[in-house]
């Protein structure tokens, strides 16, 4: 028996419902009040719950320690050096050059003893530059080194971080506070494959981004690989721009069992990739509710303004048909009216209304309903004279300390 595909609903679907919440209300919302009540809406659905569907598999891939080959050696000029102050110098055994990751690394100098020191700037293929606070204070002869990348992104969409897990499928050594790995880090610097214990910090090169930091620090290359609670799809086409809908010149045309869609007078582009293409059987825009649409397909990849390809093929031949493109709401079926009723509570907020405790009591019972049917999803069991263990998880990627 084949899969039946989901329902799927898009981000101009979540504004006509919202505009239509609004007509019942007699309210007058404009565009902007109706975006932000949908985008507000769908990131405090995902941040309301650890929802079976937003859990992901993640990764990030350690790297080795990077310590030169052939004999190559580092030395440190506190003032005065060649190309800028508290420069390091790399002496190439045979052809090394500081490795791309190298903004990212604490370096540990030999002559200098076991302490790690940031790196500030990466100048150029031999030279790099520590930081003024965080240095040796004086010159350091050429010797062995060894630099290790400290901070391994966390990606953006991640609520919700679980264990993380080796390439020996070893547990890691757990979590620990900031202060316990900074402690640990510098009381005895080591180096190992499996158990890792790790931390989050806010990460000094991105904007409101954090990244993972280990102890003790990776020995060699491998994939490191967690459970997350990633939040929803990020919001773009509404499917009601110009650029993004059927108007009086822009057209789509295909041919059955094709996946190339062709436009006239379109404007498609590579932020589309991902978006859901409705095609109308006749020219006039496609409508969830009042025109349905023909066929409705997902655009895998943009050849030009006028060329798109989606994920499947047609069933049917057309010409001059009208069309919409706008972003899925990466909802499941059984959150829909969990997610109606947050859109709402967002736009009573924006619009201060005097009724708003009763749109928040709605919310709260198909909050209610939805977690029930989130527990339905499964009924794990577990085998005789297993151990249950908790697995320490992580609030908006906030430890409780």
């Amino acid at each position: 028996m084949a899969s039946i595909a989901p329902e799927i609903r898009t981000y101009r679907d979540a504004l006509t419902d919202i505009m239509d919440f609004a007509d019942t209300l007699n309210l007058s919302v404009d565009e902007r009040r109706s975006r932000k009540a949908v985008k507000n809406g769908l990131r405090e659905l995902g941040l309301a719950r650890d929802w079976k569907y937003y859990r992901r598999i993640r990764q990030f891939d350690t790297v080795a320690p990077f310590e030169g080959e052939s004999g190559a050696t580092c030395s440190y000029d506190h003032a005065g050096g060649g190309y800028c102050e508290r420069q390091l110098t790399l002496v190439p055994g045979d052809t090394e050059v500081w490795p791309d990751w190298t903004r990212d690394g604490e370096i540990k100098l030999t002559e200098a003893g076991t302490v790690l020191y940031p790196i500030a700037e990466h100048v150029n293929d031999t030279i790099a530059q520590l930081p003024e606070g965080r240095n040796p204070g004086e010159d350091v002869d050429a010797g062995t080194f060894a630099m290790h990348k400290m901070g391994y992104p966390v990606d953006g969409d991640i609520a919700k971080i679980f264990e993380l897990n080796d390439e020996q499928g070893v547990w890691g050594g757990g979590y620990v506070s900031p202060d316990s790995w900074l402690q640990q880090l510098r009381s005895s610097l080591t180096t190992q494959e499996t158990g890792f214990q790790w931390t989050l910090l806010g990460d000094d090169d991105s904007y409101g981004q954090m990244e993972f930091r280990l102890y003790g620090l990776p020995g060699s290359a491998q994939t490191i690989q967690f459970l997350a609670h990633c939040l929803p799809r990020l919001l773009r086409y509404t499917g009601y721009a110009d650029a993004e809908r059927s108007g009086t010149t822009a057209t789509v045309a295909a041919v059955d069992g094709a996946q190339t869609i062709t436009g006239t007078g379109t404007a498609f582009t590579s932020g589309m990739i991902g978006s859901v293409l409705r095609i109308s059987s006749d020219g006039t825009e496609p409508d969830a509710e009042l025109n349905p649409p023909a066929e409705q397909k997902i655009i895998t990849a943009v050849a030009s303004g006028t060329s798109l390809t989606v994920h499947s093929a047609v069933s049917d031949d057309y010409s001059g048909a009208g069309f919409v493109i706008s972003d899925p709401i990466d909802v499941p079926k059984y959150l829909f009216a969990l997610f109606e009723a947050s859109c709402r509570m967002e736009l009573a907020h924006l619009m201060d209304r005097h009724d708003r405790a009763k749109i928040e009591a709605a919310f709260s019972r198909a909050l209610m309903q939805a977690q029930e049917r989130d527990c339905m999803l499964s009924t794990p069991s577990m085998p005789k004279n297993w151990v249950s263990m908790k697995v320490p998880t992580f609030n908006r990627i906030v430890a409780a300390e």
